[in-house]
């Protein structure tokens, strides 16, 4: 967590992201984790949510965002593309901005072409 912690620190003049979406989550207890590391080392107020699947492998997404400057309401989805082959799902977040203004977040995570 202190590794990731020190690099995402680094973002936005070394004030940290507004939003960042993550892949490859293993699950909401560790993006707590994160949350919690960033906000100390930030002095943030960071929120996120969790799209956790049913792949026990740990591929979950996830979007971190500030909470001073992103509302608390949150409208979250997934959905499942099916074509030939079943992918991961795209996870859509809407959310709030100081100003008013509506933020649509679309995170995926694509799968590996080494398994096709």
């Amino acid at each position: 967590m202190a590794n990731l912690t020190s690099v995402i620190s680094k973002f936005n003049d070394n004030n940290g992201p507004d939003i960042l979406g993550v892949c490859e989550v293993e699950n909401e207890h560790v993006i707590e984790l994160l949350i919690t590391s960033m906000n100390t080392a930030l002095n943030k107020n960071y929120g996120f949510v969790i799209s956790e699947g049913g792949d026990k492998r740990g591929i979950d997404t996830a979007l971190i965002y500030d909470k001073t400057k992103y509302g608390p309401e949150q409208l979250t989805f997934s959905l499942r593309i099916i074509k030939r082959n079943t992918t991961r799902d795209l996870f859509q977040v809407h959310i709030n901005t100081a100003n008013g203004n509506k933020l649509i977040c679309i995170l995926n995570h694509w799968p590996s072409r080494s398994s096709w």
